[in-house]
């Protein structure tokens, strides 16, 4: 599966937490929107801190990753990871680059050429809304569940490769985002908790541009002989 559409869910989630709100089915969900607009509407940057823990369901295993998330509106984001140091991952409105210096290789995805009718990456174009694309719940919480937040669960209407369904956990009086949990077909969970979330930063269109480093070769995503 390509990288892309591996972190193309959660550039979705993000992006469009308004517009996920919006379409929710529940008593109270024209409470809920109405916070959401006044919260989100206006909402053109943000920049968190993130743990990301990549759970594989047929070897028991955790892989933990930590890092700083800066995005721009619209389709500008940009990961960089204190742990693995020095990997990145740049969507820079036109292509999604990939870099770790470990790997010692630098890709990217054409994001034009990636989107499909069906695919969640649409947003990103602004081509389709959350409602034609996902079955949307909000979430009732449980009787010892948190009622500081407001978690809504998305189910693609069309099979996805890698994505049963996401669960998005938003805090209930800022509206900001919580949490973001991914799960594949085969129960494999990729979740990503935020804190120091930051809706005030104003990063400049140049901060999500990327450069190979000299001597890295490059390699196209969208290019199966190139992967």
């Amino acid at each position: 599966m390509s990288f892309f559409f591996k972190t193309s869910h959660v550039f979705t989630a993000i992006f469009f937490c308004s517009a996920i709100l919006a379409q929710a089915d529940n008593d109270n969900s024209h409470a809920v929107i109405e916070k959401v607009e006044k919260s989100f509407i206006n909402t053109k940057a943000m920049s968190a801190s993130f743990t990301q823990k990549i759970e594989s369901k047929g070897f028991g295993d955790v892989q933990t990753f930590t890092g700083r998330m800066t995005m721009l509106k619209p389709a500008m984001m940009k990961w960089e990871y204190d742990n693995p140091k020095g990997r990145v991952m740049v969507l820079d409105g036109k292509k999604l680059w990939f870099y770790d210096p470990k790997e010692n290789v630098a890709r990217y995805e054409n994001l034009k050429g990636y989107l499909n009718p069906n695919s969640p990456a649409l947003f990103l174009a602004g081509e389709a809304t959350l409602g034609e694309l996902f079955d949307i719940v909000l979430v009732k919480p449980s009787k010892k569940g948190k009622l500081e937040t407001v978690r809504l669960k998305l189910t693609p209407k069309e099979p996805q490769p890698g994505l049963k369904a996401m669960l998005l956990t938003l805090n209930n009086k800022s509206l900001e985002i919580a949490e973001l949990l991914m799960v594949d077909y085969l129960g494999n969970r990729n979740r990503i908790t935020f804190d120091d979330v930051d809706r005030s930063v104003r990063p400049a269109p140049e901060f999500f541009r990327f450069t190979p480093p000299a001597g890295v070769p490059v390699r196209s995503g969208t290019n199966p002989a190139l992967r």
